[in-house]
């Protein structure tokens, strides 16, 4: 449904992949808050940077999304209890 990456060209590539293999092209965000947003996003998975990790799915949860992320959850204690 939609793709997100600060990386215009990586956007541009990955959906270009999405197209290739026969799926409609997917919509593209450069933040991740606008994405969120989207009502018709059910659920993320995210591979950012590891200190990015905890506060994408802290977002994600908030708007309402189902959130695969990658290890590891967190970055240090402080965002574990978050």
């Amino acid at each position: 449904v939609a793709l997100c990456d600060v990386n215009q060209a990586a956007l541009e590539k990955n959906n270009a992949t999405v197209v290739r293999k026969g799926n409609p092209k997917a919509k593209e965000y450069r933040d991740m808050r606008e994405l969120f947003a989207d009502k018709n996003v059910d659920a993320i998975s995210t591979a950012t940077p590891n200190h990015w990790h905890a506060l994408t799915t802290i977002w994600a949860c908030q708007a309402g999304k189902d959130v695969y992320c990658e290890k590891p959850a967190t970055h240090n204690i402080y965002e574990c209890d978050r």
